[in-house]
């Protein structure tokens, strides 16, 4: 389907400062109790990053966690399950 081509607005625009919102958060301790209205549940997520591709993504740079997500990848595809 055509459409017409149109230039990109400037508040869309991503600059090279851009950071993801997890760029460089504190990781809770899994166990710990995350609180949430009404009650405290328990941590349960991954405490590393998991993208793959953080040492290629810009948006990823000097990060504290970058390069976990490859690491965890790499040992994924080793154990092939």
């Amino acid at each position: 389907m055509p459409v017409i081509d149109h230039d990109i607005h400037d508040s869309t625009r991503i600059g090279d400062d851009y950071r993801y919102g997890c760029h460089n958060k504190p990781r809770p301790v899994t166990g710990q109790s995350v609180y949430s209205l009404p009650k405290a549940y328990p941590y349960r997520f991954s405490e590393e990053c998991r993208y793959d591709m953080s040492l290629t993504d810009n948006a990823c740079a000097v990060c504290e966690w970058r390069g976990s997500g490859e690491a965890y990848d790499q040992s994924v595809r080793k154990e092939g399950k």
